[in-house]
């Protein structure tokens, strides 16, 4: 039973030294490149205003690896007011939904009409 018993242990500190290398191979920090030359960025976000807030971190940090790009918002009327907050965006764009109850404010008629103008608005800018 000694002898299992080492044996187990042993095996077991082979397994977390394995393990350990792993993670210390594969943890190390890359640089990220950001893409060459972006241009324009449409960020949409309907819902969830948790997230909302969560993403302007990564927003201005976006913006300052790369200061040439611009930055519009396309959102729903109640996460607008988050976005106005941070001047790394350039423009924000607000569809005519709370975004409550997402699915059946997208399948009302006048939503959609609203929304593919505003689709041909977007695309003229381009």
């Amino acid at each position: 039973m000694i002898s299992s018993n080492t044996t187990v242990k042993k095996i077991e500190e082979y397994l977390v030294r394995s393990w350990m290398a792993f993670q210390n191979i594969f943890s190390l920090q890359k640089q990220v490149v950001p893409p060459s030359k972006p241009k324009n960025i449409l960020l949409t976000k309907t819902c969830c205003m948790g997230d909302a807030i969560i993403s302007l971190s990564a927003i201005k940090a976006y913006k300052k690896a790369n200061p040439h790009t611009i930055i519009d918002v396309l959102c729903s009327q109640r996460i607008e007011s988050v976005y106005k907050s941070i001047s790394d965006i350039h423009q924000i764009y607000t569809l005519p939904i709370s975004g409550r109850n997402l699915l059946l404010e997208c399948l009302n008629p006048r939503f959609l009409w609203k929304f593919f103008t505003f689709l041909k608005i977007i695309k003229k800018k381009k």
